[in-house]
């Protein structure tokens, strides 16, 4: 789904299914890879905050992102899921365990987190238009905006926006849901049709 442009790209995002695809062809190739997707889609991460990470930010169960763009440092608890393509906490915790305190976790450039989501992007079939590391971010919020009823006060927390108004952004519907909207309420089924 493609939403306005925000600057100079598309606020893309990918479905949850999507992001599904695009973790297990990640983690076919590379868990580091399958990784760095996964802790920047669960903690709303730009690249330069996800590369600037050290295997120290990730302590007690926690990880500490120091935001970009003037917004604050903040401590998350490392995501569980039932899902093990979505469950970061027992891997990311292993992923550190033989490495240096002060090394940094994603050892990688910001063009090679972008390279991360075409070729897995492409080898899940995916939206070229989507397959950029913000769009992690956009889906992040979408997600947890329609997880909790659209309280955007929270999202904005979570994300580490400074104003509302930049998380407001994530309410806007695209076309394509305004289009199967239509489509669902406007017209007759099927099925209710021949009954």
């Amino acid at each position: 789904m493609i939403l306005k442009r925000m600057g100079g790209a598309k606020l893309t995002h990918f479905t949850r299914d999507e992001l599904r695809l695009l973790l297990r062809e990640a983690k076919t190739c590379s868990e580091r890879d399958w990784l760095g997707i996964l802790v920047c889609y669960w903690h709303a991460m730009r690249v330069s905050e996800l590369i600037a990470l050290t295997v120290s930010d990730v302590c007690d169960g926690h990880i500490i992102v120091t935001r970009g763009k003037g917004s604050e440092r903040v401590t998350y608890p490392l995501m569980e899921d039932a899902d093990p393509l979505f469950d970061e906490k027992s891997a990311l915790e292993a992923f550190c365990l033989h490495k240096t305190q002060n090394t940094l976790l994603f050892p990688v450039t910001r063009q090679a987190v972008g390279l991360w989501l075409k070729k897995y992007g492409a080898s899940a079939g995916l939206d070229r238009r989507k397959c950029h590391p913000h769009s992690l971010k956009h889906s992040i919020a979408r997600h947890f905006l329609a997880a909790n009823n659209n309280n955007l006060p929270q999202v904005q927390r979570y994300l580490g926006h400074k104003s509302l108004g930049s998380t407001g952004v994530y309410l806007q519907v695209t076309q394509d849901e305004a289009c199967a909207a239509a489509v669902a309420g406007l017209t007759t089924p099927k099925a209710k049709q021949q009954e």
